[in-house]
């Protein structure tokens, strides 16, 4: 309870502060505020911290550690550093910009036979940039922990130059690294690479080898000390051949990280392997399952590709099904209801027909009616969390998060740890009630909405397909 008394102790110091103005300022008692400065009970909310950083006037430092401190007394340290770790990531998926501006070096197939010691991270993050340039016909091969943390920046580095580039990547993972893990991968999935990553889980795949990791080109390999400082570099045909069979057999015995799916059928199967296996409770952010309740069979058939229409009409309606059953929460923000509207070739699925203007009016329609009862909540602020690029669904021991690639594919990672379901579970079911609008305030909205549409001011185009 003392960490918001402590920093605010931390951001007056030497400062005269008086507590019945600044009580009057903040519209609180002032023995309750008294109290709260002094550690003996909790801020009330974060319009009070935010009126008190007003008063003392703090820079934008100051008032974001004041606002973590008043979290951290809230929840606990322990679940603050939870949510931390989970927003940090969150915002590492969207802020992926490379600050390295390497340039190529070498072309290994023009030098000589030879081996060198590679000393030096920046060394050797060099080397592997010059081998993305030498692997012009197969993967860039990588036997690398997802600890590499300076890969997205090479890979970004990259594609300043205008070039396309493969990379395989076989990588460890565990329990207590998974997290980290991500936020350094999923950046590789959204970027203009190919990247296609697979795994060991809890089980070492390095050896007692002081150089246990390594990159193998088409005319080069990089052998890497398990501290990323020092390599032995090499481009002898035979030693490369030697590495490029090694990685090629861990292929046959190694998990894709995460799965593409290219068309309706494979993406409804694989909706349905989680959600058949979602437990009682399921918590989505994903535009199509959330959807996926409130659509007829009569606009699956128009949707739907004719020649797959009947087994996936039957995968669809079991999702609807199982949907259903369990106590399910569809979050969303109103701009994905407004981009469903004013889209007119928006699609639900990959390869499905998009739906009419009317059609869609008709969908929002039936979520304000059954809005309560299908567990629907509607965001004030589609924060960073919620973005299109990155979608959700969670179940009690399973769930999947998607990701839409630079390329405008959906790619999907099976989430079955039981670490990272917790860490995702735990931070979206306890997103503060003051972050949603309450059910009476989200219909209104949505009504608003529909009655924009139908009188024709929402979007000429879309109220002159209506009227047709």
């Amino acid at each position: 309870m003392h960490e918001f008394s402590e920093m605010y102790g931390r951001l007056t110091a030497g400062r005269t502060i008086r507590v019945y103005e600044m009580a009057d300022y903040c519209q609180i008692a002032p023995q309750s505020l008294y109290q709260i400065l002094n550690g003996k009970r909790k801020p009330t909310s974060v319009e009070l911290v935010q009126r008190i950083a007003d008063y003392i006037q703090v820079d934008p430092i100051g008032r974001e550690q004041l606002l973590d401190a008043y979290f951290m007394t809230l929840w606990g340290k322990d679940v603050y550093d939870r949510r931390k770790e989970v927003t940090n990531f969150l915002n590492a998926v969207h802020e992926n910009k490379s600050a390295l501006r390497l340039r190529r070096n070498e072309v290994f197939a023009q030098l000589p036979p030879t081996s060198k010691v590679v000393r030096g991270s920046m060394a050797i993050a060099q080397t592997l940039f010059d081998m993305f340039f030498d692997s012009e016909k197969d993967p860039l091969r990588l036997f690398m922990p997802a600890s590499f943390s300076m890969l997205p920046h090479l890979v970004g580095s990259y594609m300043k130059e205008n070039r396309t580039l493969r990379i395989e990547h076989i990588l460890e993972l565990s329990s207590k690294d998974i997290l980290f893990a991500l936020q350094n991968i999923l950046p590789m999935y959204s970027s203009f690479a190919r990247y296609d990553a697979y795994y060991y889980y809890d089980q070492r795949c390095a050896s007692t080898d002081p150089f246990p990791y390594y990159a193998v080109s088409d005319h080069a390999l990089i052998q890497i000390d398990a501290g990323f400082k020092t390599a032995l570099f090499h481009n002898q045909e035979e030693i490369v051949k030697t590495f490029a069979d090694h990685f090629n057999y861990q292929l046959k015995i190694v998990h894709p990280f995460m799965v593409s799916v290219s068309n309706v059928q494979n993406q409804l199967d694989y909706f349905y392997s989680i959600v058949a296996n979602a437990g009682k409770q399921a918590m989505v952010f994903h535009s199509a399952m959330s959807l996926f309740p409130l659509l007829t069979q009569n606009e699956w058939e128009i949707v739907l590709p004719e020649r797959e229409e009947g087994e996936a009409q039957a995968r669809i309606e079991s999702i609807q099904t199982r949907l259903r059953a369990a106590q399910t929460m569809f979050i969303f923000a109103l701009p994905a209801v407004t981009g469903f509207l004013e889209r007119e070739d928006i699609s639900l699925l990959t390869q499905t027909a998009p739906l009419t203007f009317s059609q869609r009016l008709d969908i929002v329609k039936r979520m304000i009616e059954r809005y309560r009862k299908d567990g629907y909540r509607m965001l004030k602020d589609p924060i960073s969390t919620f973005r299109r690029e990155l979608q959700w669904f969670l179940g009690d021991s399973n769930g999947f998060l998607q990701i839409i690639d630079a390329q405008e594919r959906p790619i999907y990672l099976n989430v079955e740890n039981p670490y990272l379901l917790f860490l995702f579970r735990d931070y979206f079911e306890n997103i503060p009630d003051r972050l949603f609008y309450d059910d009476e305030e989200a219909l209104d909205i949505l009504r608003g909405l529909v009655e924009k549409a139908e009188s024709g001011k929402f979007h000429p185009a879309l109220s002159q397909e209506w009227k047709k």
